[in-house]
C-alpha cells in the first residue's frame, strides 16, 4: 500500500544473499516496514495539521493509499484514523464551533468521520448519508440537502471495501447512502380522505402504477415528500441489497448495474403524479 513511497534505506542488518520471498518474511524487513509506516502515517498527520488545505488538494491522490493500507494494516489503521477525510455538503457560512473540522481543498470541503458525527449526532443517531455519483444520485442528494442533511462523498471503488470496514470498526456508525432509503424527516404525513369507495389517493396511484409495472421484483411506494423541488419519482435501492450488488460487479469486473429488486417509490405531492 506504500506503493507510491520512493527512496533509499541504508541498514548494515538485512541479508543480500537471499531470495525476495526469503527477504519478505526476514523479521528485521517487518521491522523496518513497520517504521517507514510510521514515518508516513507521522508526516500525512503533521501535514493535515500544519497545512490542512495542502493535504485536502492531494488527498484524493493519496487515499486510495491510505485506505487500503488502514485495511491491511491494523496499526497503520490506528496511527492514520483520525486523518481519513471525505468530501462533504457542508457549507462552512454557519458557527465557527461547528465548521473548526472543515478542511477546504480542491473546490470542495472536506470531514473527518468525527466530525460528521459531531455535527450531527442528535439528528442522525451516528448515522452517516453518501454519495457515490452526484449526478446519477442527483435527485436523492438534492432531496436530503433540501431538507438540510449533510452528506458525504464516497468513491466508488475503494469505498465499496472501506465503507463496511469502518462499520465494523466501529460497530455504533451505519452508513447510508442518498438513494437507498427515505426516513420520516423528509415524509409528509398528511391524512388523506377517503373517496366513496373507501379508496385513498395513495391506494389508487400505487395500484394504477403496479398494474401497468407489472413485476413482482419492482416494489411500489407511493408518499407525499416535503421538498417542493422533489422529483415525481425516485428509485431506492436498500443498502445491503445493494452493496451486494456492487460487489459481484466489481468482482466480475463490470460497472454495477440496477438490481432486479428495487423500490419504486412515487412522490404523491408532484403535479405529474
Amino acid at each position: 500500500y506504500l506503493l507510491p513511497l520512493r527512496g533509499v534505506i541504508d541498514s548494515p542488518d538485512i541479508p543480500l544473499n537471499v531470495s525476495r520471498s526469503a527477504l519478505q518474511t526476514d523479521r528485521r524487513v517487518r521491522s523496518i516496514g513497520n517504521f517507514v509506516a510510521k514515518k508516513v502515517a507521522d508526516k500525512l498527520r503533521s501535514i493535515k495539521v500544519e497545512e490542512p488545505n495542502f493535504y485536502a488538494d492531494i488527498w484524493n491522490s493519496i487515499s486510495p493509499f491510505v485506505k487500503i493500507g488502514a485495511m491491511e494494516d491494523e496499526k497503520f489503521a490506528e496511527q492514520v484514523e483520525e486523518i481519513i477525510i471525505f468530501a462533504t455538503t457542508f457549507k462552512v457560512n454557519q458557527t465557527k464551533q461547528e465548521g473548526t473540522d472543515i478542511i477546504e481543498g480542491n473546490d470542495s470541503n472536506y470531514t473527518s468521520i468525527k466530525g460528521y458525527i459531531n455535527r450531527v449526532k442528535e439528528d442522525s443517531e451516528k448515522r452517516i448519508l453518501y454519495c457515490t455519483d452526484k449526478l446519477a444520485q442527483a435527485s436523492a442528494l438534492n432531496l436530503w440537502e433540501s431538507q438540510g442533511a449533510e452528506v458525504l462523498t464516497a468513491e466508488t471503488v475503494i469505498d465499496t471495501q472501506f465503507i463496511p470496514w469502518l462499520e465494523e470498526r466501529n460497530k455504533s456508525i451505519k452508513f447510508v447512502r442518498v438513494d437507498s432509503e427515505l426516513d420520516d424527516s423528509l415524509k409528509d404525513e398528511d391524512p388523506e380522505i377517503a373517496d366513496k369507495d373507501g379508496e385513498t389517493k395513495t391506494n389508487t396511484v400505487k395500484k394504477i402504477v403496479k398494474n401497468a409495472l407489472n413485476n413482482d421484483k419492482v416494489t411500489v411506494q407511493v408518499q407525499s415528500l416535503k421538498s417542493d423541488g422533489a422529483p415525481a419519482a425516485l428509485i431506492l435501492l436498500p443498502e445491503q441489497m445493494r452493496r451486494i450488488n456492487d460487489i459481484g460487479a466489481l468482482m466480475e469486473q463490470k460497472l454495477p448495474g440496477l438490481p432486479d429488486n428495487h423500490i419504486f417509490l412515487l412522490n404523491l405531492r408532484h403535479p405529474i403524479i
